[in-house]
């Protein structure tokens, strides 16, 4: 228990962090500033899960996720397409990945 407190205070500590570090960047304080990072934030741990064999939530698949949202970023700014692409693209991503997630623990249901 006392481990799992740490590691809430040192996540809460580093998204403070980070929303001082967007802010200025932004040079302002808008309380929705980081809404447009939630969903790629979500999008990359499901991404992760479906990597991992076991279907289980880990840093290394949180990684991959991360990687593979950053090349698809990349290939849509380079082939110049509007941000709107990119959010829609990253849902259908988050849907598939949800689908497979399901679709692995079903399977890992039934063979038991």
């Amino acid at each position: 228990r006392r481990t799992m407190l740490w590691v809430l205070v040192a996540a809460s500590a580093l998204c403070a962090v980070g929303g001082v570090i967007l802010s200025a960047n932004l040079r302002q304080f808008t309380p929705l500033a980081g809404q447009a990072y939630l969903m790629d934030a979500i999008a990359a741990v499901f991404i992760g899960t479906a990597f991992n064999r076991l279907g289980r939530v880990s840093i290394a698949g949180t990684l991959g996720g991360v990687l593979f949202l950053a090349i698809i970023d990349n290939g849509l700014n380079l082939m110049g397409l509007n941000y709107l692409v990119k959010d829609a693209l990253v849902g259908v991503i988050l849907v598939v990945a949800l689908a497979l997630s399901f679709w692995q623990a079903r399977l890992r249901q039934t063979h038991r």
